[in-house]
């Protein structure tokens, strides 16, 4: 699926390289494998990438979301090996929004529905801490999107040109990560879905420049053809309709 959707812009030769995925029992044997892991109570993953090595635990969530966070960490490894993303941190929007743009899609019989948000309000509940970054981390993708809608029109600042810009990973991954991570998907699920794939074309091209090197937003306004702050203005409304 992930080949499927990126096939126009896939390099001559895709590289196929393995990827050790470790299924950890708990989240103190993840923590010890993993030792960067945030357990703070404002965020606590549940899974993590390096090159070559995937690994997770499944004490936070549900049944189920065991496979969402793997699906999540392994487009990770495909950013970077199939799309040949670049090594530094300058694409961490569209890392994190591709990776939240497959994981969070249904899953049914027959895989994952590649773009269609699961839209079960299921309850959930949190094991640790109650903060509302921790809940959400556990949220079904809806509950993610009401919060989200009422963040903007509680008057949350929308800066596009900061997140897309953004390339100090400790400042992404701070508190503020459930937003920049929400963010970071609903915005590629707008790239690739609004006024019937309107923007499609141009994100894909975007897509090809990241993995040439090329990123940041004036290469995306570029490739889109509409400034920051349209783009802003539909994506607010984007959201509203979902």
């Amino acid at each position: 699926q992930y080949l499927d959707t990126f096939n126009d812009v896939l390099p001559e030769n895709p590289v196929q390289e393995r990827v050790f995925v470790f299924l950890l029992p708990s989240m103190e044997a993840y923590k010890s494998f993993y030792p960067r892991a945030r357990s703070d109570g404002a965020v606590l993953t549940a899974g993590n990438y390096e090159p070559g090595i995937i690994a997770l635990h499944n004490e936070l969530g549900p049944e189920g979301d065991t496979i969402r966070t793997l699906v999540h960490e392994a487009v990770h490894h495909l950013n970077h090996t199939v799309l040949q993303f670049p090594a530094d941190a300058t694409v961490l929007w569209l890392d994190e929004g591709l990776a939240n743009y497959f994981s969070l899609s249904k899953i049914n019989d027959d895989g994952i529905a590649v773009g269609e948000i699961e839209r079960s309000h299921r309850l959930f509940s949190n094991t640790s801490s109650g903060t509302v970054s921790t809940m959400l981390h556990v949220a079904p993708p809806s509950f993610r999107i009401i919060w989200l809608k009422q963040r903007l029109s509680g008057g949350s600042q929308l800066d596009l040109t900061s997140l897309i810009d953004e390339s100090d990973r400790d400042k992404f991954y701070s508190g503020n990560i459930l937003y920049n991570y929400t963010v970071s998907w609903m915005l590629v699920h707008f790239f690739m879905h609004t006024q019937g794939g309107g923007y499609r074309d141009g994100f894909m091209r975007y897509i090809k420049g990241v993995s040439e090197g090329r990123s940041g937003s004036t290469s995306l306004v570029e490739e889109l053809g509409a400034p920051i702050r349209q783009l802003e203005g539909e994506f607010k409304r984007y959201v509203q309709r979902q």
